[in-house]
């Protein structure tokens, strides 16, 4: 009920993560703190998603750099 994201972001980067369904529409998301972006991991708890397809997007200093599918089981 985690997804784990590791990333090469710096620790001072403006993003975004937007969680969307599989149609799109966001369902979730968050602006993770310096010291989370410092780590070279951000977590996503998803307990609370329903089984499914999803996307993680993100958004980084306003730009929209893409996204990574994943599945909730």
């Amino acid at each position: 009920n985690i997804l784990t994201i590791e990333h090469g972001f710096p620790a001072n980067a403006n993003i975004k993560i937007r969680i969307l369904d599989n149609v799109g529409r966001q369902y979730d998301g968050y602006s993770p703190s310096s010291l989370e972006l410092s780590t070279g991991r951000l977590t996503v708890d998803t307990d609370r998603y329903s089984s499914g397809l999803y996307y993680v997007n993100f958004i980084v200093d306003g730009k929209n750099i893409g996204s990574v599918k994943f599945s909730k089981l």
